[in-house]
């Protein structure tokens, strides 16, 4: 069954009892767009007039949780069936932060679109012809989001050395959090073992990239199938957020104050229009009386 639909651009394979069905969509426009760092995702044309405030990006190797952490975050229930993901998703979601007041005595909930893109591994991420290469999304998006979300299986090796590399890509200012998913799968055993692999990889991730102590990855542990953790990856979203807040509420004070100073030359043009000097009106008083004599 073809979906000739240039926007909702993927492979997708529905399961009914013992009949799949395939979806093939179109991904000529959604190709031409990700080239230039605009990820369009299943709500459509809106995300193109209404581009969201903050761009999150969650990454991850194969079975890693990155679509479960994602559907969690959209609120929704993570599928049972493994999916894998392979092009960038993007999903655009009403983050909601509360922000203190000037006093802190009082708090208001404040809502800003924030737009996660779930990035597949780069290899074999495009098993189809007109996909997008994987280098370029991803370059795009490493070079266009606010912050960065690892997800990584500290039971899986591989898992592992792959958030390590790709922690070491970052920008060493980048904001990045280091999500060990899965937390209820961990073997109470080696439940401190594997904080310590979490641990070491941020470690090792932050001093190939250069990170400052006040970049330093933050390591979060996650399970999206009992929702555990999810408040330290709310609380690290609203970082990003709020730092948005504070840009937009800079340039809307730099634009108040060009516009105070636009306002006051415009009074003080339209007063030099119609202030006469003291002096000036002696002059045209004497110029009017000697014309009378004159005359």
């Amino acid at each position: 069954v073809f979906a000739c639909s240039p926007l909702e651009a993927d492979f997708r394979l529905l399961a009914r009892g013992d009949l799949a069905m395939q979806f093939v969509h179109r991904r000529s426009r959604a190709e031409e767009l990700a080239r230039r760092g605009v990820f369009v995702g299943q709500e459509g044309d809106k995300q193109l007039t209404q581009q969201p405030a903050v761009r999150v990006a969650v990454i991850g190797s194969e079975r890693s949780g990155k679509s479960a952490l994602v559907a969690r975050l959209r609120g929704h229930t993570p599928s049972a069936l493994y999916d894998p993901t392979t092009a960038v998703q993007s999903h655009v979601i009403s983050f909601r932060s509360s922000v203190q007041s000037g006093g802190g005595s009082t708090s208001a909930a404040r809502r800003t679109q924030v737009q996660l893109l779930e990035v597949p591994r780069g290899e074999g991420a495009g098993h189809a012809a007109s996909r997008v290469p994987p280098e370029v999304a991803r370059d795009a998006v490493y070079a266009s989001s606010a912050a960065l979300v690892l997800a990584c299986d500290p039971q899986d090796v591989a898992s592992v050395a792959y958030a390590e590399e790709e922690l070491a890509r970052c920008a060493p200012g980048a904001l990045v959090a280091l999500a060990g998913t899965k937390r209820d799968a961990w073997p109470p055993p080696e439940a401190a073992s594997l904080r310590e692999a979490l641990d070491g990889c941020a470690l090792r991730g932050d001093e190939r990239r250069g990170a400052g102590e006040e970049t330093r990855t933050v390591v979060l542990e996650i399970s999206a199938g009992d929702m555990f953790g999810l408040k330290g990856i709310h609380a690290f979203l609203t970082v990003p957020v709020e730092q948005h807040a504070q840009r937009t509420a800079e340039a809307e004070a730099a634009a108040a104050v060009g516009r105070a100073r636009q306002a006051r030359q415009q009074l003080a043009a339209h007063a030099a229009a119609i202030y006469v000097p003291p002096a000036a009106r002696a002059a045209a008083a004497r110029q009017q009386q000697q014309h009378q004599q004159q005359q």
